[in-house]
């Protein structure tokens, strides 16, 4: 496959089920390659075993917040350009300036529809 074949990579890390099958198949159905992960540990698996083009990132999860994995890819050397949306149903001005200060390249609300992901992911990728 060449590189203007290669399907871009998402991994989705969000700990509700619901969630991430509903984001990966439509993703999917838009030609992307998607990977789950539900929670910061399997997150974190994930991007140690093969780290994805973009990451969508949920900040509220148990135990430890999608922030601290936001913060750990920008520390290491393999993911730290790698784009991260974060996105969130807590969306006020201090959430998006946290987010933004933890690394995250975009900020998306949870309530946003399909083409405002779309886009947001174009955007996080740049130029083809």
């Amino acid at each position: 496959m060449t590189e203007s074949t290669h399907k871009k990579r998402i991994l989705i890390v969000d700990d509700d089920p619901e969630i991430t099958a509903m984001l990966q198949v439509m993703l999917e159905l838009y030609g992307y390659e998607v990977r789950l992960a539900h929670g910061v540990a399997q997150g974190m698996a994930a991007l140690t075993a093969d780290p994805p083009d973009v990451m969508l990132l949920d900040v509220m999860m148990p135990q430890i917040s999608g922030l601290e994995l936001c913060r750990y890819v920008r520390r290491d050397p393999r993911t730290e350009h790698m784009p991260v949306i974060v996105f969130s149903a807590r969306a006020n001005d201090e959430n998006v300036r946290q987010a933004m200060a933890f690394g995250a390249t975009l900020f998306l609300k949870k309530t946003a529809n399909r083409e405002e992901l779309l886009a947001a992911i174009d955007r996080a990728l740049g130029p083809a």
